[in-house]
């Protein structure tokens, strides 16, 4: 019991997902809509909903971050090439 409450607490709220990500929170949550319908390809997941909050693993928010970095370091072929 005592380790899913030490997982619990180390979650994210949307709050500081959105601060992490310099984001509002209006748009973790539409990261959040990508992913469940990506099943994480595109977007944030999985996000979890407890009594009151949503809450995200800090893993989940990092992924997110590391396929946008590379996504701007190796952009796909058919992206319009910046000068």
């Amino acid at each position: 019991m005592d380790k899913d409450m030490d997982e619990i607490q180390k979650m994210m709220t949307l709050a500081e997902a959105a601060r992490k990500l310099d984001v509002s929170v209006k748009t973790i949550r539409r990261y959040i809509a990508k992913g469940r319908q990506t099943k994480g390809k595109d977007g944030i997941w999985p996000a979890y909903r407890l009594p009151g909050k949503i809450v995200i693993p800090p893993d989940a928010v990092d992924k997110y971050l590391e396929r946008r970095a590379n996504l701007l370091l190796n952009p796909p072929k058919w992206a319009p090439q910046q000068a």
